[in-house]
């Protein structure tokens, strides 16, 4: 067979995505399904400066990709199975604002299943839910892919420089999250630099690779990935490989055995038994199998006695919220360095990726990253929803993102500010917690730890609505009691005064470094000694749940009175 000039691309080809232009970082792990069903526009999201603890008052090595020949006449609930997994790619980079790309999903899907309704249904539903923006569609073929009007604003020289750096930076990140197994964490970052800079040399190929190997769940995506690495270098016989099993695994044999061939054409040594058995099954010649040896009898001295393991303590999976900072990170670290596994989400992933590091190395107990923010709903349950198996098992649940914003009359109030902390302090608490405590429920046993504030216990002079916020937590964390103590879940709260060592009052007073020095004359609670009364309520023995602990420093008798002659 002659080499083909030009690059064998097939499969599903989508279009390069437009920078993203927005500064939280989401986990790309696929949407739920139907996530937008019913809505008429996709969410918007706002962007809080900081995301501290609450609590206070005023390219890597790959192997060769194995692949699986598909049953030639799949069972319907497989067949469901690959619908369903087509809707939520779909709708995943919906999600993500690259609209041409989950359109082309859906209609890749309908090619596939065209007497489909649930997917007719959830396609059209895409259609409505892109009004937002400025398209031009036939109305007479509706399941035609829309136009979008698009301006070309070439970036600045600057602009150009900074995205380079930044995109090189998630790559790097990547790299290290690749040789350590995290490959989830890996996809996002290497994603991050193709949406900052599609033309970033060889990371199409890293994601296409990695994705085949580790993450078949995601095989559509894997497909596109393949073939934008074919774009850029054709005769790469290893790209060509992986995306002939990628293929063959969504059943299409023939142009699996194209991309096969092309493979060997360009290494020989691609050729394999096992490969022709794979790609070729018509011509593999069934050999016959060897006479089994005589089993080899080998005489052993009596084995020794086994002498019973030390009993060792259970190993428990803590899930923490905005720990990045704070008494986040202090709680973060007391469970890590007691040898519990740690969940750490927050939006600010630089740090995530040094706790981590720093986790790993000094304690030498297991990390995971989920870099989403509180605030946007879609991201949580999708995060929690797509958890590895083996950290799907949460025990602990410890509510502690939140912040305080403004500090003024309520006639004089920020609109702005009012939402942040509602959104962050109340509602963000209650996402997680819905999207953690059905497991819970289901296996009889976790804890649930709400960070409160002394501020939910009184109000103070132009506190509202950060009182507000925090009054809300104290009743959720006794209505949960409620609602969970006959599911056996324990559910507690703390509620500090003031605390040094947080971003608290910087995060209040918008950056202003200045005002937000009110712990000069008086000594507060450390971040520190909320997380050892974190860690006191969570080592309690399992018939005994610590309802609330509200503490102060010792200069601090309520939310209002407080000894400031020094420390």
């Amino acid at each position: 067979m002659a080499l083909a000039e030009t690059p064998v691309v097939t499969g599903l080809l989508a279009p390069e995505p437009a920078p993203v232009e927005e500064q939280d970082v989401l986990v790309e792990v696929p949407a739920p399904n139907g996530r937008f069903n019913g809505m008429d526009t996709f969410p918007e999201h706002t962007e809080p400066e900081e995301e501290p603890a609450a609590g206070s008052e005023p390219e890597p090595h790959f192997s060769e990709p194995e692949f699986f020949m598909p049953e030639e006449e799949p069972e319907p609930k497989d067949m469901e199975a690959e619908i369903e997994q087509s809707i939520r790619d779909a709708w995943f980079w919906l999600e993500k604002g690259h609209t041409e790309r989950g359109i082309e999903l859906f209609q890749f899907a309908l090619e596939q299943y065209p007497g489909n309704e649930r997917l007719k249904l959830e396609y059209h539903a895409a259609l409505e839910n892109m009004e937002h923006k400025e398209l031009v569609e036939d109305p007479a073929a509706p399941e035609e892919t829309p136009v979008l009007k698009q301006e070309n604003n070439p970036p600045s020289e600057e602009t150009g420089r900074e995205e380079a750096n930044e995109a090189k930076s998630y790559e790097l990140m990547g790299d290290m999250a690749a040789d350590k197994g995290d490959y989830l964490f890996a996809k996002y970052c290497w994603d991050r630099a193709a949406e900052i800079n599609p033309a970033y040399p060889g990371i199409f190929r890293k994601l296409g690779l990695m994705t085949c190997e580790h993450l078949q769940d995601y095989r559509e995506t894997a497909v596109h990935y393949l073939n934008q690495a074919l774009l850029a270098n054709p005769n790469d016989a290893e790209v060509h490989l992986a995306l002939a099993g990628a293929i063959l695994q969504n059943g299409d044999a023939a142009v699996a055995d194209r991309h096969y061939t092309q493979a060997v054409m360009l290494d020989p040594s691609m050729r394999t038994s096992e490969h022709d058995r794979l790609y070729r099954p018509e011509n593999t010649q069934r050999q016959a199998a060897p006479p089994p040896e005589p089993p080899v009898i080998i005489e052993t001295a009596p084995a020794p006695v086994a002498q019973p393991a030390p009993e060792k303590r259970d190993v428990l999976t803590v899930l923490i919220t905005g720990a990045t900072s704070g008494i986040g990170r202090a709680t973060a670290e007391i469970f890590a360095r007691n040898g519990h596994r740690v969940i750490l989400t927050g939006r600010r992933i630089e740090r995530l990726v040094l706790l981590k590091t720093q986790f790993e190395e000094e304690f030498h107990t297991d990390v995971l990253m989920l870099p989403f923010d509180v605030r946007d709903q879609g991201a949580v349950q999708a995060a929690l929803d797509n958890l590895p198996e083996s950290w799907q098992n949460i025990d602990i649940l410890i509510n502690n993102a939140g912040l305080a914003k403004g500090l003024a009359p309520v006639q004089e109030g920020n609109l702005d500010h009012w939402e942040t902390m509602i959104d962050t302090n109340l509602k963000g608490l209650l996402y997680v917690t819905r999207a953690v405590s059905p497991g819970m429920v289901a296996r009889r046993r976790g804890h649930i730890i709400n960070l409160g504030s002394s501020a939910g216990k009184e109000v103070y002079t132009n506190g509202n609505v950060y009182c507000a916020t925090k009054f809300a937590v104290d009743a959720l964390t006794r209505a949960m009691r409620l609602d969970l103590h006959v599911h056996n879940i324990r559910v507690s709260s703390v509620s500090p005064g003031h605390v040094e060592e947080t971003e608290f009052a910087v995060t209040r007073f918008d950056g202003d470094t200045e005002r937000a020095k009110i712990y000069n004359d008086f000594q507060p609670l450390k971040a520190a000694d909320v997380a050892e009364t974190i860690w006191f309520i969570a080592s309690r023995p399992p018939h005994v749940n610590i309802q609330d602990i509200v503490l102060f420093g010792t200069q601090q008798a309520s939310a209002t009175v407080v000894d400031r002659s020094g420390r």
